[in-house]
This record gives structure tokens, C-alpha cells and sequence, in this order.
């Protein structure tokens, strides 16, 4: 008996799509497998300063950096520059055109600004000063030396290189007030070159002593 060409191929047909459809499934169970079987890559270690940020989170508007973290008690003249000028480094005699701004200075609060006690900002006009000859605390005396014009520095300021006991302004700094300074400078005109060393001048030699010749007798002896 000859069969049914027909049927015949439409039973191949259904032969065949049935195993399309078990490759297909068997080439998506092979995905899933291999994708839940990978193992885990460790990943790539932080840096300090990265594990750190993740550590706290994003720094809240105004935080101190990193690098801005105020000590609590102040005992010795504390230089931070933000900023580096150029040209000659400010010394002794420099005259000295800036603009500053004075604070109390309070560690609890951001970048230690407690309440602005003054700036010739708010005026302005500039300040001007001769390092070491002016009459300013020691403070920025010592705070302002090597300072080059551009330059923009912090000064946190121990009472003992401020005001001390007695204060300033009519109560306006405390007796005893850390004081906090930004100083911007703008202009310098250099001090005098220090005079060139010269070496003492020897002392004259002295005169030999001579002693008198002895009198002679009278006697004639």
C-alpha cells in the first residue's frame, strides 16, 4: 500500500518543529545556567579616599572638606594657603596691600567661622602694612612673612599671638578669643635687602711697654 505523500510530510513537518522548539529551549536553559553559574568577580579595590566617601555618603551643602578639619584647642599660629602667588616672598620691611576678613574662631562650625568680627572687604579698602614694623598682633606678623602677591592664606590665631586678656573692639573679641583671618595680597613693594655681612675690623696691636733707664749715682760711685 503506497501512504499519503501529504501526510507523510506533514508529519516530517511536525517532526521538525518540535525539535526547533526543544534546540530553543535547551539553547535558553543553557543561558539561564550559565549566567546563575558564573562566579562572583570581586570587585576592584577603592581607594582611600573613595571608601571613604562611601563610607559617609555626599558631604552636606557647606561641610568642611577633608582637609578643612578644625582642631579643637589652638596653642601655635596655624598657615593654610588656598592659593600660591608669585614673585618675591614677603619679609621683614615688605610693604603690604591686602584685603582680609576676621573671625571668632569656633571648631564646631564649618571651616571654624564663627561670628565676623571685621573686613576691609566690607569696607572697600584694602589694609596696608609693613611686616615687622607696623603695629599689628604677632599673629600676622608672623602669619604674613612669605606671603607672595596672589596669595590667599587662613591664619588661625591663638590668644596668645592675638589679643590675649584684654581683648579688642569694646568686647567685640573676648579676652582670650582664637581669632580666624583670610588675607588675600595684592600688592607688595619689597623690604630693603638685609646689609651683606662684613667682618669686624682687627684691634690695633698694642704698644710695647718699655721701662725707664735706671738714674745714675750721685755719688759718682
Amino acid at each position: 500500500m503506497i501512504s499519503n505523500p501529504l501526510t507523510n510530510t506533514s508529519a516530517l513537518l511536525r517532526i521538525f518543529i518540535g525539535a526547533l522548539a526543544l534546540c530553543s529551549f535547551a539553547s535558553l536553559s543553557a543561558c539561564a545556567t550559565s549566567s546563575t553559574t558564573t562566579p562572583n568577580t570581586p570587585p576592584a579595590p577603592k581607594s582611600a579616599l573613595t571608601r571613604e566617601l562611601v563610607a559617609v555618603g555626599p558631604l552636606a551643602a557647606n561641610a568642611p572638606a577633608p582637609t578643612d578639619i578644625m582642631p579643637a584647642v589652638v596653642t601655635d599660629l596655624i598657615i593654610r594657603d588656598s592659593a600660591i602667588g608669585k614673585g618675591d616672598a614677603a619679609t621683614p620691611g615688605a610693604i603690604m596691600s591686602v584685603h582680609y576678613t576676621g573671625w571668632l574662631y569656633d571648631p564646631k562650625v564649618p571651616r571654624g567661622k564663627g561670628k565676623k568680627f571685621d573686613s576691609s572687604l566690607d569696607r572697600n579698602e584694602r589694609f596696608n602694612i609693613t611686616l615687622g614694623v607696623s603695629r599689628v598682633i604677632q599673629g600676622w606678623t608672623r602669619g604674613l612673612a612669605g606671603m607672595k602677591v596672589g596669595t590667599k592664606r587662613t591664619l588661625i590665631i591663638p590668644p596668645n599671638l592675638g589679643y590675649g586678656e584684654r581683648g579688642a573692639g569694646g568686647g567685640l573679641i573676648p579676652p582670650n578669643a582664637t581669632l580666624l583671618f583670610e588675607v588675600e595680597l595684592f600688592t607688595m613693594t619689597p623690604g630693603p635687602a638685609p646689609a651683606p655681612m662684613v667682618a669686624p675690623a682687627a684691634a690695633p696691636a698694642a704698644a710695647p711697654t718699655t721701662k725707664p733707664a735706671p738714674e745714675a749715682s750721685s755719688s759718682g760711685k
